[in-house]
């Protein structure tokens, strides 16, 4: 949320440091899990050619990329294992801090820095492929925070430009996930809080209400 409130300060004209933004990747670098596995991992993006139809009439399999460590995203270095929301929230903020240091041209936002946190990304992603749960927050000991969760992904989602995971369309499968879950009167109990707002996370998810990541001029 912290990372979110810069980035509406930035987009109403009030200065945000370039290492603010720089700390901010920094901290994920920090509480980042450790000595995972390598895996192969499938996205596909907002754009990716491999969604458009061949001239055979079929579609092209998406590109499975390598990742070098699945890592996912603890709350903080007190925390022994990640969860899914944040892990997303980790993915969500590497994304927004890049890219507002590209946006501005930041001598910060070299070549090496951008690839760093494509993999610090992809290896979020990697985590949520090989823990997808879109009825729970997974990971989470108390299993709480399940809409929370889903808002979560959304923003991810949003951010990274991504449309599936391994497959998986995400909106899709959250979408049908909250519509079975809805309380008559039109709430939703969220776990670990109230019903107003697990409601207010719900609604969030179906909306897509995260707003886009403007392309910058390095196609991110």
């Amino acid at each position: 949320y912290g990372a979110l409130g810069l980035r509406a300060a930035s987009r109403l004209g009030f200065p945000v440091k370039d290492t603010t933004w720089f700390g901010l990747t920094r901290h994920f670098e920090v509480v980042r899990e450790r000595k995972g596995p390598r895996a192969s991992l499938v996205l596909v993006r907002e754009g990716d050619e491999a969604t458009a139809p061949t001239a055979g009439g079929t579609v092209a399999a998406p590109t499975a990329v390598m990742v070098p460590e699945v890592a996912g995203f603890l709350y903080s270095t007190r925390e022994t294992r990640p969860w899914s929301s944040m892990v997303c929230a980790g993915i969500a903020s590497l994304e927004l801090a890049r890219h507002e240091l590209v946006a501005a041209k930041s001598p910060k936002a070299t070549s090496t820095f951008v690839a760093e946190v494509e993999v610090r990304v992809l290896a979020g992603w990697a985590w949520l492929d090989a823990h997808w749960a879109v009825d729970r927050n997974a990971g989470h000991p108390g299993s709480l925070w399940p809409y929370y969760a889903l808002y979560a992904l959304e923003r991810a989602a949003i951010f990274s430009r991504v449309r599936t995971v391994g497959g998986r369309d995400w909106y899709f499968e959250g979408a049908v996930q909250i519509l079975l879950r809805r309380h008559k009167d039109g709430h939703w109990d969220e776990a670990g809080t109230d019903k107003t707002i697990g409601t207010c996370f719900a609604l969030l998810f179906l909306k897509r209400a995260t707003v886009p990541l403007a392309v910058t001029t390095d196609g991110r």
